[in-house]
């Protein structure tokens, strides 16, 4: 059976148009509040921090007085009010605030938050606001003070601040990777990931090139992947450039990755420029895939215009394997399922496909499963074994 035209599946899908969980971070041992001196409390002032007086919906007879903004002086009766997500918000704006001229206090007052979720959260604070300016004292009381379980979203907080000192935070980096080997990988990608996130790809990249063999392709895959969803052209292009050959080829496929997510037609279109071999096969069937699932109109359409082939067999599969073009429009996914080149390809997408039209219509799908000429054997044989009713008992 020829594949069908853009124009029948253009009909097929018209028709179809109608149709924190937070790890809980241990306690340490911390004086009570009431222990701190005066001259401790820094003040903030109100423009800086958020004013975390109750709603009136909220407000009890107990705390029906005006709340001051926050700040460490009264950061007590924060605690005492009900919570609600903007006084925690403005509790973590303290912290990360105080965090930055006086740490010590800072993570003392996240921990003795009344529940451990919040004790959490504001402990991550508390090391983002001093990571922005000593992100290596930071990333010390981490490994000191925090247990192996909840260590690596609290490293992930204060490398995601240190990042506004690219040379300190790489050093912190390398620390918690020297020293925290069992969360190594986790601790490289949560930089490489913090300067993708700032969109310095460039720092991500030369970081994530730098990685122990053991994690270098993954690193590399983060970087690349998040270069290529925002500038494709250039992470290809500093992929290139990479001198470890093994390492351009990681480089490209996070690319590929990338580039796939935010905008598979551009990557189908551009996939020649990619190096010819696995490379490219892998851009084409990646970027076909999903193509597919966004758009199976255009996707078909672009593939129609070429001879069927090995390079295109993931995307005719995902054509043939799309539920709504297999069970309301059977003849075109049937014939974009028998242009597969692959032989086991083909047979594994004529066997689900077959189940998918089944679904809708059992009859048309067993006689198409007993005559067509497009299955093997044993194709036939296991299509036709998916009708039999199962036997009981």
């Amino acid at each position: 059976m020829p594949r069908a035209s853009h124009s029948t599946l253009l009909l097929c899908a018209t028709g179809t148009a109608l149709l924190t969980g937070g790890f809980f971070l241990g306690r340490t041992t911390a004086p009570a509040l009431s222990n701190f001196p005066s001259s401790a409390l820094l003040p903030f002032s109100a423009s800086a921090i958020a004013d975390v007086r109750p709603s009136a919906s909220s407000t009890s007879p107990a705390s029906s007085n005006n709340t001051p903004a926050l700040s460490t002086a009264n950061w007590p009766a924060s605690l005492a009010i009900p919570s609600t997500p903007a006084s925690e918000d403005a509790q973590r704006a303290c912290l990360r605030t105080l965090a930055t001229t006086n740490p010590t206090l800072a993570l003392q007052l996240a921990q003795a938050a009344p529940s451990p979720r919040q004790r959490d959260e504001f402990i991550r604070a508390a090391l983002q606001g001093w990571a922005a300016s000593a992100p290596l004292d930071a990333a010390r009381w981490t490994l000191d003070h925090v247990r192996l379980g909840e260590r690596r979203l609290a490293a992930e907080a204060l490398l995601s601040a240190a990042i506004a000192q690219p040379e300190a935070a790489i050093q912190a980096a390398h620390f918690l990777c020297a020293s925290d080997p069992l969360l190594q990988s986790d601790h490289g990608n949560a930089l490489v990931t913090a300067f993708a996130s700032a969109g310095r790809f460039d720092l991500a990249s030369q970081f994530a090139a730098t990685a122990p063999g053991e994690f270098r392709a993954h690193w590399l895959s983060t970087a690349f992947s998040r270069w290529a969803q925002h500038q494709p052209s250039s992470a290809i292009a500093a992929a290139h450039e990479l001198p470890d050959a093994t390492a351009r080829t990681e480089a490209l496929q996070g690319v590929i990755t990338g580039w796939a997510m935010s905008d598979p037609a551009a990557l189908v279109a551009n996939a020649d420029k990619l190096p010819a071999g696995e490379t490219r096969a892998t851009a084409l069937r990646d970027g076909l895939q999903q193509w597919v699932s966004l758009d199976p109109i255009a996707a078909s359409a672009w593939m129609d215009r070429l001879d069927p082939s090995r390079d295109l067999d993931a995307g005719a599969a995902a054509v043939a394997t799309t539920a709504v073009i297999a069970q309301k429009n059977p003849d075109v996914a049937a014939s974009w399922a028998e242009s597969i080149v692959d032989p086991e390809l083909r047979a594994n997408t004529l066997l689900d496909f077959i189940r998918l039209w089944a679904e809708r219509d059992p009859s048309a799908a067993r006689s198409y499963a007993a005559n067509s000429p497009a299955l093997r054997p044993e194709t036939r044989a296991s299509a036709l074994a998916s009708f039999e009713p199962h036997a009981t008992p």
